[in-house]
């Protein structure tokens, strides 16, 4: 099964891969609040839209080569949208360490304040793709 490149903006792309199902979403450098605020709500729809073909997706955010994010912008992934992505039942979400150590911080920041809900969204940190992947395959059975 071959991933798929669902959605582009500028650096970032949100490909498919379903050998896993998930969707992983990849972004380089800077982020204006704008620009990942579109792209995650993008992500956000994809996921909806899969969960109802497959019945079971996980989103991976591969953030190896990201610049830090604003505070307010990290806060709003953390308590905004992983809420939304609750509710759309998706449960599993994998990151992936970034390699700048002020990126890293914002990794801090995401996981100090995620707001995790009764139903169970489970935020899990990789340092490489195949091992967030293995993670979610396992957890998606």
């Amino acid at each position: 099964m071959e991933v798929t490149t669902l959605f582009k903006m500028g650096t970032s792309t949100i490909d498919f891969d379903p050998s896993v199902p998930c969707l992983v979403h990849t972004s380089s450098g800077f982020l204006m609040s704008d620009e990942l605020r579109q792209q995650m709500n993008a992500g956000l729809e994809l996921l909806i839209k899969k969960k109802h073909e497959l019945g079971k997706i996980a989103w991976l955010a591969n953030t190896k080569g990201m610049e830090p994010l604003l505070e307010e912008d990290t806060m709003w992934i953390a308590r905004e949208w992983n809420a939304r992505v609750c509710e759309a039942g998706v449960r599993h979400i994998a990151l992936i360490t970034p390699e700048s150590e002020l990126a890293e911080m914002s990794h801090e920041v995401y996981e100090e304040n995620l707001e995790i809900t009764d139903d169970g969204l489970v935020v899990r940190t990789f340092a490489d793709l195949a091992s967030a992947k293995a993670w979610l395959k396992e957890v998606l059975k």
